[in-house]
C-alpha cells in the first residue's frame, strides 16, 4: 500500500494530472508518515483523498470521451448510405416486363390529392389515357437494346416486336450512336445522339436523379488535368465520396447549406429500413427535398424514394419498388414490381408507370452482337452510322448501316416481323 501511495505522484506527474510540487508534497508526507509524525499522517490522508477524487473524475471523463467517440446509429446509417451511393451495379441485365402507363390531363380542383394507388382512379373532369407495353431490355455496360410492342393487358403474349431502340457505346475507332427500327413502316432511323435509356440497372436502387443529388451532397467533383470536371463514358460528371462531408452530413446547419436527417432501423412492409430526409437551405428549410426509404442491411436496395417540392412540401415524383427476388446468375436483388409517379405543381397525379416483371437475368454473359445495326431486307434507312476512325483520328468512309442480315440479330426467326 505504501509503495502504491508513493507511486501516485510519479504516475500522475507523468500524465500531467499533478504538478511537480504536488508530487514532492506527496513524497515528503509519505516519508514523514514512516517516521511516525501524526500530523503528516493526517495531512497525507487529506491529500490522498483529494487525489482519489481527482482520479475518479478523470476516469469518468475518459469513459465519457470514449463513448462520445463511438459512431452513433444515425452516423452509421449515413455511412451505409454513402457506401451504397458509389456501389456499381452488375454490367449486364436482361429483363422482360409489362409497362402500364396512365396519363391524366390537369383539372381544376385537383390540387393536393394524395399519391395514387396501384391503378390511379379517374378524377371527375379529367381525361385519362391508359397504355400497356411489353418490353425486353438488355443492358451490357453502356450498350442498351429495347424491343417492345403494344398489348391490351399485362400478360398478353407477343408474337413479334413492333419497335426496336438501341444505344451503341463508343469505341476507340467510332463515336457512340443510336438507332431505332419501326418494323410496321419498315424504316431504320440512325442518329449520332443516343436514345434516352430505359435503364433497368437502376431498378430497385436509389433512382438516378436522387442518387446524383446525394452524391453531390456527400462528394466532390473529380477534375481532369486541365482543372475541368472529369466525365465518364456516358458523359456524366464524375463525383467521388468526400469523407468530411459524410462525417458532417447530420450537423451541417449553416444557412444556405444542406443537411441530412435520418431515422435508422424503422419498420417498412415488414422490413428494417433507414429513412433519410435531405434538406437544402438548412436550418430554415421546412420541407425536405427528398425522402428515401432504404434497406437497413443494404442501402443499395430502395423501397421508396420521394422527390418533394422544397417550398410547398407537395410531391414531385415517387418511386416504389417491391417483390424483390434474387436474379441469377449474379443472385442480385431485383424488384419484380415497380412504379414511378409524376405529379403536377398542385400535387395531383400527372402520370404513373407501373412495371410488372416477367423474368430477369442479371450478370449473365451477353452477346454484344445484338447491339449491332443489321438492317432487315427491304427496310429503308435514314441517317448514317458515325464514321470509323483510324488511330490518327482521320475518318473512313461512311455507310448507312453495318451488316445485311434479315431481322435484328437478337430474336429467333419466329419472333421476327
Amino acid at each position: 500500500m505504501a509503495a502504491l501511495r508513493a507511486g501516485l505522484g510519479r504516475r500522475y506527474m507523468a500524465s500531467g494530472l499533478l504538478s511537480k510540487s504536488n508530487c514532492r508534497q506527496l513524497r515528503d508526507l509519505h516519508l514523514a508518515e514512516r517516521a511516525g509524525d501524526p500530523t503528516a499522517t493526517e495531512e497525507g490522508n487529506v491529500m490522498r483523498t483529494g487525489t482519489i477524487v481527482l482520479l475518479g473524475f478523470v476516469v469518468v471523463t475518459s469513459c465519457c470521451s470514449v463513448l462520445a467517440q463511438e459512431t452513433s446509429p444515425d452516423q452509421q446509417a449515413v455511412e451505409r448510405l454513402a457506401a451504397a451511393l458509389w456501389k456499381e451495379p452488375p454490367k449486364s441485365f436482361d429483363v422482360t416486363f409489362y409497362m402500364e402507363i396512365w396519363k391524366s390531363a390537369p383539372a381544376s380542383g385537383s390540387a393536393g390529392q394524395s399519391p395514387a394507388p396501384a391503378a390511379p382512379e379517374v378524377t371527375a373532369g379529367k381525361e385519362e389515357t391508359h397504355r400497356v407495353v411489353k418490353r425486353t431490355v438488355v443492358v451490357l455496360a453502356d450498350n442498351m437494346r429495347i424491343d417492345e410492342a403494344d398489348v391490351q393487358k399485362p400478360g398478353d403474349p407477343v408474337a413479334s416486336f413492333s419497335r426496336t431502340f438501341v444505344n451503341v457505346s463508343g469505341t476507340p475507332d467510332r463515336d457512340p450512336y443510336g438507332y431505332n427500327i419501326e418494323h410496321a413502316a419498315k424504316c431504320v432511323f440512325v442518329s449520332k445522339s443516343r436514345w434516352k435509356r430505359a435503364d433497368v440497372s437502376e431498378w430497385g436502387r436509389l433512382p438516378e436523379g436522387p442518387r446524383a443529388f446525394m452524391q453531390v451532397m456527400l462528394g466532390e467533383f473529380k477534375t481532369d488535368p486541365d482543372g475541368k470536371p472529369a466525365k465518364d463514358s456516358r458523359g456524366h460528371v464524375i463525383i467521388l465520396p468526400d469523407k468530411a462531408k459524410i462525417a458532417n452530413a447530420l450537423s451541417n446547419n449553416a444557412p444556405g447549406k444542406w443537411r441530412l436527417a435520418v431515422n435508422p432501423a424503422q419498420e417498412f412492409a415488414g422490413r428494417k429500413v433507414d429513412v433519410f430526409e435531405a434538406y437544402i437551405n438548412a436550418p430554415e428549410a421546412t420541407y425536405p427535398v427528398g425522402r428515401y426509404t432504404l434497406d437497413a442491411d443494404d442501402c443499395d436496395i430502395c423501397y421508396r424514394a420521394e422527390v418533394i417540392h422544397a417550398k410547398t412540401g407537395k410531391p414531385v415524383m415517387l418511386y416504389e419498388s417491391s417483390d424483390f427476388r434474387l436474379a441469377a446468375p449474379a443472385q442480385y436483388p431485383f424488384p419484380y414490381a415497380m412504379s414511378v409517379t409524376t405529379y403536377t405543381e398542385g400535387g395531383s397525379v400527372k402520370e404513373r408507370k407501373q412495371y410488372t416483371v416477367e423474368n430477369a437475368s442479371v450478370g449473365a454473359d451477353a452477346d454484344e452482337s445484338i447491339f449491332d445495326l443489321k438492317v432487315p431486307e427491304g427496310y429503308a434507312v435514314a441517317g448514317e452510322v458515325p464514321a470509323k476512325k483510324d488511330v490518327s483520328g482521320s475518318e473512313g468512309a461512311r455507310s448507312p448501316a453495318d451488316g445485311k442480315d434479315a431481322g435484328t440479330g437478337r430474336r429467333p426467326a419466329a419472333a421476327q416481323p
